[in-house]
């Protein structure tokens, strides 16, 4: 390093100092950060196409604090359209020599070195550390080159970019692995979802329940979440701490990274996308770095600031943020009751994904939960979810479903996902725009389910089991008196159910349908107006509906005779009598329990 290059970080460590006391940022209630500006470096680029193998480089990044760390290296080669067409891939050997991180553990680059700065003997800025060998950690980076990091580029990224043999050699000489073990390239450096405000058992759930919910997110860890005093938008300059967050508030998830350059009001660091999402509106967050982690691979352990600011691009050579007005926000509450126990909660979702809105709902729902129970508890709770938005064609809209759930593991775990489904489903309906999604739930103990066992009718007297091999019969004109036997561990329940049979319908087949409320299932469709209807229609869970007609029990595909019934049906069409054209339905009125299965027969009309 030269003594013109040492006196460049002294001056940028004094301009730290100066900046910082000037004081942290605070969020106004407009929704802009104020305080102090970051010190801005305005570097100019270095042309990739001047660099040779072997050129000195030196570059800045955060291990501890706020305050960036110098460190050396050497240009090992130029890979041609390394990242895109276009766009070359600088391979750097670092010297971890200057950074306060122990070499037997910290074995390489690790995830939130990402925009670390790299410098010319010039002074003019190459580009940031953004990709990393694929096979193993090492101190060889992958450096998007800056001239191209303000470029909005549209082809998708490449998971991993390999070596011809001639580079393979050079880079697995400086790594210390196999030509061929360098031959297999690069690949970005990780950007896991660093989550603060929720511990870490919901951050890790297993491959079938990602498998049922492809909007969670895996590749989460935990980190803190920096106090009032905490670091403000004056520390996020080349080669410091820089966060960008698609949700705040008691959730907050952020792509932790290094800010590249400063200038202007905007900062562009990573030298990678965060989510590859283009235009964009994360919040944009100074933090604090507290140790590197020596794991493999290596990750960066931070407490993240307060929002100073908003990213609005996220493109395949980084991100852009701008210090001031932080993005507009949809609004994720979570209100629990347990007892004498209660607690409401609050996150915000700049992005208005579908994806992270379902992801802030489980995470909001499930801590919330966590912290007013206290503990792993089955039981059952009244929900009520609502979501507010604009349709696709701009009006507001209003959507509310009040259910009964029942958790046979844990309440805070299960009823978050079934509250995150429901959103997701809803966020996901074309063109709508969410600005509230809330829930609101008493939650109890309580377990107290039934289930439809069988349909009874109601004959000379006496009650008379029904099955799709002994069908119901009934005269037109009469009365179909019918009840539904349930059981749980309570005991049996049964609950009676009438309709009036039209006169028409002599001498044609009907269909009778019981179903417990739990059984049934809503499809909201394309549209809003859709959703509306699907949930005007829907049954509660602590319900049992019963329908007599034609299609009853559409929505149910788990009768236990259902083989039966298809039979009896088949028979009945081979010159039988046709079905009837109508349909009635009614449902019992809510109770302190879970209603589930059904039954499904045909019913003779004489």
């Amino acid at each position: 390093m030269s003594h013109s290059k040492r006196s460049r970080y002294a001056i940028r460590s004094l301009g730290l100092v100066l900046a910082a006391s000037l004081g942290a940022s605070v969020l106004t209630g407009s929704g802009t950060a104020v305080g102090a500006d970051p010190t801005a470096d305005c570097v100019a680029p270095f042309p990739v196409a001047d660099l040779a193998v072997g050129d000195p480089v030196d570059g800045l990044t955060v291990t501890t604090g706020t305050t960036p760390q110098g460190f050396t290296g050497e240009v090992l080669g130029t890979l041609k359209d390394g990242i895109a067409p276009g766009v070359d891939m600088v391979l750097v050997k670092v010297d971890p020599a200057g950074l306060d991180v122990d070499p037997t553990e910290v074995k390489g680059i690790w995830q939130g070195m990402s925009g670390s700065p790299v410098y010319a003997d010039d002074g003019r800025l190459i580009g940031a550390v953004a990709y990393g060998l694929s096979t193993q950690q090492s101190w060889v980076a992958g450096v998007t080159p800056f001239e191209a990091m303000d470029d909005y580029l549209g082809t998708e990224p490449a998971a991993r970019h390999g070596l011809d043999r001639r580079t393979a050699a050079r880079v697995a000489a400086a790594a210390g692995v196999t030509t061929a073990q360098a031959a297999r390239g690069f690949e970005q450096l990780p950007m896991p979802l660093a989550v603060a405000g929720v511990s870490s058992r919901f951050l890790h759930p297993s491959a079938k329940t990602v498998a049922a919910h492809p909007w969670m997110r895996t590749d989460t860890y935990a980190v803190g979440r920096a106090g009032a005093a905490g670091p403000g938008a004056e520390t996020m300059v080349a080669g410091g701490n820089m966060a960008a967050a698609m949700s705040t508030g008691d959730i907050l998830m952020a792509g932790l990274g290094t800010a590249t350059s400063v200038c202007d009001g905007d900062v562009v660091g990573f030298g990678h996308p965060m989510t590859f999402g283009g235009d964009s509106s994360f919040t944009l967050h100074p933090a604090e770095a507290l140790y590197v982690q020596g794991d493999a691979p290596s990750f960066k352990v931070a407490n993240i600031g307060d929002a100073v600011g908003t990213v609005f691009g996220d493109h395949m050579t980084g991100i852009t943020g701008r210090f001031g007005a932080v993005p507009s926000s949809a609004s994720v509450t979570s209100t629990v009751t347990w007892g004498s126990r209660s607690r409401t909660g609050t996150s915000y979702v700049s992005t208005g994904a579908p994806d992270d809105l379902a992801m802030v709902t489980y995470l909001q729902g499930s801590m919330n939960h966590a912290r007013v129970i206290d503990g792993l508890s089955r039981g059952s709770e009244v929900f009520t979810l609502a979501v507010t938005g604009t349709d696709a064609a701009a009006k507001p809209f209003t959507l509310s479903w009040t259910d009964r759930y029942l958790a046979g593991y844990d309440l805070a775990d299960e009823i978050s996902m079934f509250s995150a489904e429901l959103s997701s489903q809803i966020a996901s309906i074309p063109d709508v725009t969410v600005d509230s999604i809330s829930t609101t739930g008493a939650a109890s103990a309580d377990q107290t389910s039934y289930q439809v066992v069988r349909v009874e009718q109601r004959r000379a007297g006496a009650w008379v089991r029904m099955s799709p091999r002994k069908p119901a019969v009934v005269r037109a004109g009469s009365t179909l008196k019918v009840r539904a036997v349930l059981k749980g561990k309570k005991g049996v329940l049964t609950l009676p159910f009438s309709f009036a049979v039209p006169r028409k319908a002599a001498g044609q087949l009907a269909e009778l349908g019981i179903a417990g409320g739990q059984s049934t299932s809503v499809n909201f469709g394309e549209t809003i107006a859709s959703a509306q209807k699907a949930l005007k229609a829907a049954v509660r869970s602590d319900t049992v509906r019963a329908q007599f007609g034609r299609g009853a029990n559409a929505d149910v595909s788990d009768y236990g005779d259902e083989g039966d019934y298809e039979e009896f049906l088949r028979g009945a069409k081979g010159g039988g009598p046709r079905m009837v054209t109508f349909l009635k339905t009614t449902t019992t009125a809510p109770r302190a329990a879970v209603m589930g299965g059904s039954a499904l027969v045909p019913v003779m009309i004489r």
